[in-house]
């Protein structure tokens, strides 16, 4: 018997260090291909997979090539969020990962429904492989629905890190808004006392946050010409994080002509709002649904090429949504 578990152990190994050998060049490559910050969290998730295999080689070699290759991973990921970091968390951002401070009105607000208790358990300092380990035991009472990852804000202390969730602000933000409560480095005392007080001012501000995004909305569709442009949206109970642009008609040249105005007077924008336009037109799904899924949803394909999007701030004045309007309106192909 004690053969053959010996035997059992050997065809894992062997196993594991096989199938590392094949991944390591995939790894490789996606290393070098200058991910972004959605596949820089699945290389990460990666790595922490083989990371927690390579218990089951028997070979030092590879554990070695893996720990090296694990080194240059982190090398090229210091890089990238040196290079990055400092425009996430511009207030103004129009693209970036979730982090700390908006993680909870990204990835739990959308979540929490009326009558309906949600909680919000927040365990710090928990690493993947971590989660990993202990997610059976969840599993016996629990159903994981979603499993994801953010960014955590720098530093990571959990000083930092805890009041950002909770307060959804940056620590100078809190420091400005909260300068009782907040106590620095050199200051005697917890740091992390005050939890329920910032995280009842988050949800006070995210609701009005809320309320003037959507005035926001309602004054750029209602000054907008609604003879070139779609203005008749459905809008009661949604709160738009971006004003939604799209020509009324096919129209290609008015499409160049629009972008060249944005362009030139310096207001950001993305064409085919969020998310890339027609997703049946992406590589990953045409090899699922076919190549011509995209004509049963035409309305869809209009968005995808005569669509655009702008970002919508709470603190974006009137005076400037009229003359974004205005800009848009006088606008001729």
């Amino acid at each position: 018997m004690s053969g053959k578990i010996i035997d059992n152990k050997r065809l894992v190994a062997e196993k594991t260090t096989t199938a590392y050998q094949q991944e390591f060049r995939s790894l490789f490559m996606a290393l070098n291909s200058n991910p972004d910050y959605n596949e820089w969290m699945d290389l990460y998730k990666k790595l922490v997979y083989w990371e927690l295999e390579m218990e089951k080689s028997d070979s030092p070699e590879m554990r070695e090539v893996f720990q090296t290759q694990k080194q240059e991973a982190n090398t090229e990921f210091f890089k990238f969020i040196s290079k990055n970091y400092t425009r996430w968390v511009n207030p103004k951002a129009e693209e970036g990962p979730i982090m700390s401070h908006t993680l909870f009105r990204y990835k739990v607000l959308p979540h929490v429904e009326k009558g309906t208790p949600t909680f919000f358990i927040l365990l710090d300092n928990l690493r993947i492989d971590q989660w990993k380990a202990i997610q059976p035991i969840f599993a016996e009472s629990f159903r994981v629905t979603e499993e994801d990852s953010f960014y955590s804000i720098l530093p990571t202390a959990t000083q930092y890190c805890r009041n950002a969730i909770f307060a959804g602000l940056m620590p100078i933000d809190i420091e400005k808004q909260f300068p009782n409560q907040w106590k620095n480095d050199e200051e005697k005392g917890g740091k992390n006392l005050f939890e329920e007080d910032f995280f009842r001012a988050q949800l006070k501000r995210l609701d009005a946050n809320n309320h003037r995004r959507t005035e926001n909305l309602r004054t750029f569709l209602s000054n907008l010409d609604p003879k070139r442009y779609r203005t008749d949206f459905a809008i009661e109970g949604s709160c738009n994080y971006a004003f939604t642009l799209i020509l009324r008609e096919a129209d290609d040249r008015l499409a160049q002509a629009v972008m060249r105005a944005l362009s030139d007077a310096g207001i950001e924008f993305r064409r085919g709002t969020s998310g890339g336009g027609n997703q049946l037109r992406q590589p990953y799904l045409r090899n699922i649904v076919g190549d011509n899924a995209w004509k049963a949803c035409p309305k869809v394909d209009h968005v995808h090429f005569y669509g655009m999007y702008i970002g919508n701030y709470p603190d974006l004045e009137k005076e400037r949504i009229l003359e974004l309007c205005a800009l848009l309106n006088k606008v001729r192909a």
